[in-house]
């Protein structure tokens, strides 16, 4: 039995990384709106009802980048560093 380095892992290591940058970008995408919504940018009219979907966006933005680094995370942490060389997670890109 020899074993190699983990080739699922590493892959899933790389994801983590580009998807914690998407997910502070996504977090951050509005906070110029919403600072200007705190300037008063927009007062009257729709402007509260803009504003309620706005905060609900950014939130969603939030959460949702959030529960994605955690399931990620959560997939690199369970792998193991070394695999079998006959392990699925070598052969993970052709499994269908």
């Amino acid at each position: 039995m020899t074993e190699v380095p983990n080739p699922y892992k590493a892959a899933v290591g790389s994801a983590l990384g580009r998807v914690k940058g998407y997910s502070s970008t996504a977090a951050t995408a509005l906070n110029t709106a919403k600072t200007a919504w705190g300037e008063k940018a927009w007062t009257g009219g729709t402007s509260a009802d803009f504003e309620a979907g706005l905060t609900a966006q950014a939130t969603a933005a939030k959460n949702g980048g959030d529960a994605c680094v955690s399931e990620l995370q959560g997939m690199y942490d369970k792998e193991p560093d070394k695999v079998d060389s006959n392990a699925w997670q070598v052969h993970w890109r052709n499994l269908r």
